[in-house]
């Protein structure tokens, strides 16, 4: 069952009662909540949580949910820019995790979340101007999508695919600092290091 709700004018107000009133779920959608900043999210049973483009998230709202939905195994942040450094973020049931356009999104936080998601099987950076050698990879990782990352080093790209065994699905589009990242070994089915 999936709970959606698209409403620029969601009010903190209404979401202390929001999370209580849901029946076991398993995807809460807030997307496009513009004004949402400190939603209490705690749903034991939830499996997605979608806050793509509620612009005024704070870290504290997505640390208490990574916190209080221990059943995650995804969870999406695409364009949320009032994110700077949330320290929790991720959990070990997460195995997808799109941090896409996260401008403020730095190195460590993303190394850190990486290494609080052992199952994590798809990862999406891309956008994350920030970022220019963040520590990710894992056993489990398949897809890993860094396209328009500026900043971003071969070396970052090498250490990724080098602790990435089973990666099948790499996107480097439009990323200008790399010059020859190192992928070597990986059976890739989809690449794209276009730019």
């Amino acid at each position: 069952m999936a709970v959606c709700l698209f409403t620029p004018t969601l009010t903190p107000s209404l979401t202390p009662t929001l999370t209580p009133a849901l029946p076991p779920n398993q995807e809460l959608c807030l997307w496009r909540c513009a004004s949402l900043h400190s939603p209490k999210v705690a749903a034991p049973l939830l499996h997605v949580l979608n806050y793509s483009d509620c612009f005024e998230l704070s870290d504290a709202a997505v640390e208490a949910a990574c916190e209080h939905c221990p059943e995650l195994t995804k969870l999406q942040l695409a364009g949320c820019n009032g994110l700077r450094a949330p320290r929790a973020l991720g959990g070990s049931g997460i195995q997808a995790l799109d941090l896409s356009d996260l401008r403020h999104i730095e190195d460590d936080v993303l190394s850190s979340a990486v290494a609080r998601c052992p199952r994590l099987s798809r990862l999406d950076c891309s956008g994350c101007a920030a970022l220019h050698s963040p520590a990710i990879g894992g056993l489990h990782l398949r897809a890993l999508l860094l396209s328009r990352c500026d900043e971003l080093s071969d070396e970052a790209v090498s250490r990724a695919c080098a602790h990435s065994p089973g990666l099948t699905s790499l996107v480097l589009s439009l990323c200008p600092a790399l010059c020859l990242p190192r992928c070597y070994g990986l059976e890739l089915l989809e690449a794209s290091l276009s730019g």
